[in-house]
């Protein structure tokens, strides 16, 4: 099982598949996909040139501020800017597109295949390869909850293969740049895993982002039972609400409020999936399965078996869907792109 395949990178060895893959997605109108520094190898790509108009103002003022990435942001500032996290939905809301569906095409298709993410089979590893302690009594949790590995089946068998996928656009990965007039801009970085996949996986990444920051930032002596959890520290979920409601009006700003709620849906259940990478990948070098980290991992099996559980922690909360109150204040306006998300 392959987990974390690269298909860009910094070393030498890899140059040549940053450079094929670079080309052919450059060679698109409006997008350019650079290096950001050699000596790090991190690919940057201009979201307002994917969206094929100037970056946006972003609205947050700064003065001879570096990037910063919005896991940063959020714990520097408190709050990721809002109109960054809206530019970052409407960036991947351009992956399900047409713009988006050329670009995959034009990828690699030896180097870029469209398998699913290895988190949807882990559960079917047998073991064979070097696991830590940690993971490998995560793997004997998930071989044991037919429930669980049940819905990792249904959604790696609905996998798409059809649009551009960045596969790992989380927080990290998300940079607020200082532009022109000391405004913040939207950067996209480290595309070395770009592949054709399924649009939703890169929405569902970013979504889990905010779960995953939830559940982690805990202080050691609140963490319990996952419904005390749920139950003491849902205020601190609900002070990022604002950006989570920003990056999704960005998301659905194209579609019908119909669509909207379907992508929802499958984008929460793809993140419950997303938790337990994250999961996985915090348990790489330990010996045992942290308090916060088993309590990710009970999170995204929740999620998983209950999908209406992830809901109220979802772009819409529990006051009504937020695609509905943001169709609402278009005034009636039509969208000219109907339910291409509500595809299976």
């Amino acid at each position: 099982m392959n987990r974390g395949r690269r298909l860009f990178g910094s070393s030498s060895g890899n140059r040549s598949l940053l450079s094929a893959n670079r080309r052919a997605l450059s060679n698109q109108p409006g997008t350019s996909v650079v290096l950001g520094s050699e000596s790090k190898g991190r690919q940057t790509t201009d979201v307002g040139r994917l969206l094929g108009k100037p970056s946006a103002s972003l609205g947050i003022a700064t003065e001879k501020r570096s990037p910063i990435d919005l896991l940063n942001a959020k714990e520097q500032f408190g709050e990721i800017p809002l109109d960054v996290a809206r530019q970052a939905g409407r960036f991947v809301a351009q992956f399900d597109s047409e713009c988006g569906r050329e670009l995959a095409r034009s990828l690699d298709p030896v180097l870029c295949t469209g398998e699913p993410p290895w988190i949807l089979s882990y559960h079917l590893d047998q073991g064979d390869g070097w696991l830590s302690p940690a993971n490998t009594e995560l793997l004997r949790i998930l071989k044991s909850d037919p429930v669980v590995t049940a819905a990792l089946d249904e959604i790696r068998t609905a996998w798409r293969t059809d649009s551009l996928m960045h596969t790992d656009l989380k927080w990290n990965n998300v940079l607020a740049v200082p532009g022109k007039n000391g405004q913040w801009e939207c950067r996209v970085v480290d595309w070395e895993m770009v592949n054709r996949g399924d649009p939703a996986w890169d929405a569902a990444t970013m979504l889990q982002s905010w779960w995953w920051h939830w559940v982690l930032s805990t202080p050691p002596h609140e963490i319990t039972t996952l419904d005390a959890f749920i139950d003491r520290r849902r205020g601190a979920f609900e002070e990022s609400r604002p950006s989570l409601e920003a990056f999704w009006s960005g998301c659905i700003e194209e579609v019908s409020p119909d669509a909207a709620h379907d992508w929802l849906e499958r984008c929460a259940h793809l993140g419950a999936a997303r938790l337990l990478q994250t999961a996985y990948e915090q348990l790489q070098t330990e010996s045992v399965i942290s308090d916060s980290v088993r309590l990710l991992i009970d999170l995204s099996r929740r999620f998983l078996t209950e999908p209406e559980s992830a809901l109220p922690f979802s772009p819409h909360g529990e006051s009504g869907p937020a695609v509905i109150r943001h169709a609402a204040s278009r005034e009636g306006e039509v969208p000219h792109r109907a339910a291409s998300r509500a595809d299976p």
